[in-house]
């Protein structure tokens, strides 16, 4: 049975465009070292910080890494290309976090 692809030129940018966005999240939690979680009607707000940041920062890098993943694998790259797109998702951050 054959894979679904990604047709369209703008699901692709769609991908893209979810993939960057990721990206940066997760970049913003590392380079705060924290993100705030605020509750649906309440004024207050709680500050995640520590281990439980850098999980969802990784957490946001992995959903990037699939989104890039999805739109190389629907342009027929090789699968050398998607894992050498995932180690630069993925490994950049695990740098920056060891050399602090």
């Amino acid at each position: 049975m054959k894979t679904p692809e990604l047709q369209s030129p703008w699901a692709r940018w769609a991908f893209v465009g979810l993939s960057a966005m990721w990206a940066i999240g997760g970049w913003m939690i590392l380079l705060a070292g924290e993100f705030t979680k605020t509750y649906r009607y309440s004024p207050h707000s709680v500050r995640v910080d520590g281990p439980a940041a850098i999980v969802m920062a990784y957490i946001f890098f992995l959903l990037s890494t699939v989104a890039a993943v999805v739109v190389l694998q629907s342009l027929g790259t090789r699968r050398s290309t998607w894992v050498a797109t995932g180690a630069i998702i993925l490994v950049a951050p695990a740098a920056y976090l060891i050399a602090q």
